[in-house]
């Protein structure tokens, strides 16, 4: 987003040199042009705070994602769709729980 913000800089400083030469040419028109390339580079800002919590927001989707889906897929086993699976023993839950602490 640095582009963003250097795009809206630049935009402020031509909204005052285009001020101070409208000041000094009394040229009233100038004036507006002066205000627009101020919006403008408002706008630039706005923009790239957005697109900054954008990136922030799907850095952290991702994030939590990746946390989702820890057992491989040779792990799973497939399952015919409509169908229940069938209730696990506390022994294969421990030692599910005891190789996936191996791993990390």
């Amino acid at each position: 987003m640095t582009y963003l913000k250097l795009t809206a800089y630049a935009a402020f400083v031509l909204s005052g040199i285009v001020l101070i030469v409208a000041i000094a040419n009394e040229a009233v028109m100038l004036i507006g042009g002066s205000i627009w390339a101020a919006l403008i580079g408002i706008a630039m800002l706005a923009a790239s705070e957005a697109l900054g919590y954008l990136r922030e927001m799907r850095d952290a989707l991702v994030g939590a994602r990746s946390d989702i889906d820890t057992v491989p897929a040779q792990d799973r086993e497939a399952q015919p769709a409509g169908t229940a699976p069938e209730p696990r023993s506390i022994t294969d839950i421990t030692n599910d729980l005891e190789r996936m602490k191996t791993r990390m």
